[in-house]
């Protein structure tokens, strides 16, 4: 009954926190932690009641409790879950260590309503979660052999050192390759801002503004909307592409790695999104620059990819 009551507020939170700038998600995150922390320790003497379970008269509270507990699991990600075991503890009276164990269940459920959900936005590296599968298969095999190719019994802390080890090997076998899977595959690669009562047109001139503000010349700016419409007669949202330069670090830039000039300047875009809403996009310049093995052009990377979040965030 919670976890299905959980599955629904999982599914929602989950659509809302997508919707979210993931520094406030973190920060709100933080907070929930703090609060939940300091109740849980105010009732670290409450022993909960033996053999406790849900019935009728407690299945509104244990419902009530699934859904919002669903909802911050889905909205947070699945760090959310550790909302589940006071949870269940407030909405049955079972003693903590029953619902720790009853909680393994809600996770799941929730777990995978949220992953589903992000799955279906686009928004899950599978290259990346099948390295994080393929350790735990790592894991399962040595519950199995414990280590030993003779598949004889080891002792439980030598045990634990195996499994690090060999879950550890499945990031590290090949390091080289994997490196190189994040450097050309990188979760994310623009800072976004949706405008919420902004015309396209005011968004745009709010985004030249505070590039100007911000150190930021527009070198370029390409119109996609009517160069679409002139080059094949199609019709598309507005759409506008300005090339955005920060003179001392595209300098800097240029001395550490000459030909790096082929991927500048710094894009940032303005678009109306299929809903109506406009959003503002930039480069993530340290995502662009992975394929560069330059650790000092990184560094100047980084400069840069604060620069331009904060401009972002101040459209």
């Amino acid at each position: 009954m919670y976890s299905v009551a959980g599955i629904a507020g999982a599914f929602l939170g989950s659509t809302l926190g997508k919707a979210m700038d993931g520094d406030k998600l973190l920060f709100l995150f933080a907070i929930l932690m703090l609060g939940v922390g300091v109740l849980m320790f105010r009732g670290r003497g409450n022993p909960g009641i033996p053999g406790a379970t849900c019935n009728r008269e407690k299945a509104p509270k244990v419902l009530g409790y699934g859904g919002l507990t669903g909802a911050f699991s889905g909205f947070f990600g699945i760090g959310g879950g550790f909302l589940i075991v006071p949870g269940l503890v407030a909405s049955t009276g079972m003693p903590i260590l029953n619902a720790i164990g009853s909680s393994l269940v809600a996770v799941t459920a929730f777990g995978l309503t949220t992953a589903l959900s992000y799955a279906f936005s686009g928004l899950v590296d599978w290259p990346l979660a099948a390295v994080f599968i393929g350790g735990g298969g790592g894991w399962w095999a040595d519950w199995r052999t414990r280590c030993r190719p003779d598949g004889q019994q080891e002792g439980t802390a030598q045990h634990c050192l195996c499994w690090a080890h060999r879950g550890c090997g499945h990031l590290h076998g090949r390091p080289d390759r994997y490196r190189l899977h994040l450097k050309r595959r990188p979760t994310m690669y623009t800072f976004d801002k949706q405008l919420p009562g902004m015309t396209f047109d005011a968004a745009v001139a709010r985004t030249k503004q505070v590039l100007g503000d911000s150190g930021f010349g527009v070198l370029t700016e390409i119109d996609v909307q009517k160069t679409m419409k002139a080059k094949l007669d199609v019709d598309m949202p507005g759409y506008v592409i300005l090339g955005a330069c920060n003179p001392k670090m595209a300098f800097e830039a240029l001395k550490l790695e000459p030909r790096v000039g082929a991927m500048l300047p710094c894009n940032v875009i303005v678009r109306e999104r299929e809903d109506g809403a406009v959003e503002v996009s930039a480069i993530d310049p340290v995502a662009s620059m992975q394929a560069i093995e330059n650790d000092q052009l990184h560094a100047v990377a980084g400069k840069v990819q604060t620069m331009l979040s904060d401009v972002v965030k101040a459209i």
